[in-house]
């Protein structure tokens, strides 16, 4: 497997591993512990074969985004933003997986969930003070890839230390008050399938 498709999401290691941009690799897979000590591993994501592997507690997690986009409508009633899950979907991601990462083939499927990916039209977090609300700061629609730059983010603009990554205007929560619910949900959902493509 080439280096240049394999994307490390914990800061470290990229990192770490920077320097070996454009080279290969080793990957050593080994059976997913399911019983024991949690340890801590990073997530890794396949960006051409839209899946990724995480830990969730002492067992691993396998997901994906190869679907179309399955809208959660919010209501006053919902109990919970996780969808009955779909065989269908998860198919060829799992196809995929067991084909690239050995240690996947024998392994036992555990529970599984159709959980919700928080999208917004220009596939930035929210971030920043609520409109209307005084003293209610926001931070959502963060992916794990944007997670440390949020913390940091928000953290400086509660503490007004000016040392801010990006204009706070360009993470507004209220950057889309002008937009009808349609308009959001339309360009969100377009989105959706492209969230890890290079822009």
């Amino acid at each position: 497997m080439q280096g240049r498709h394999l994307q490390l999401q914990q800061e470290p290691l990229r990192d770490l591993l920077g320097s070996q941009r454009g080279r290969d690799l080793a990957l050593t897979a080994s059976r997913p512990p399911t019983d024991g000590p949690r340890t801590d591993t990073p997530i890794v994501r396949y960006p051409d074969h839209t899946f990724y592997t995480r830990r969730h507690g002492r067992r691993y997690g396998l997901g994906t985004y190869s679907h179309a986009p399955v809208p959660l409508t919010p209501t006053a009633t919902l109990a919970s933003a996780e969808q009955p899950f779909r065989d269908n979907d998860f198919g060829d991601a799992f196809a995929a997986a067991t084909a690239m990462v050995p240690a996947f083939r024998n392994a036992t499927r555990g529970h599984r969930l159709n959980g919700v990916f928080a999208l917004t039209p220009d596939e930035l977090p929210l971030v920043g003070p609520a409109a209307g609300a005084p003293g209610l700061w926001i931070a959502e629609a963060s992916w794990v890839t944007h997670a440390a730059g949020v913390g940091r983010q928000l953290a400086n603009m509660l503490l007004g230390t000016g040392d801010l990554l990006v204009a706070p205007d360009r993470l507004s929560p209220n950057r889309f008050a002008h937009w009808s619910d349609e308009q959001i949900r339309a360009t969100a959902l377009t989105n959706y399938q492209g969230i890890y493509d290079a822009h």
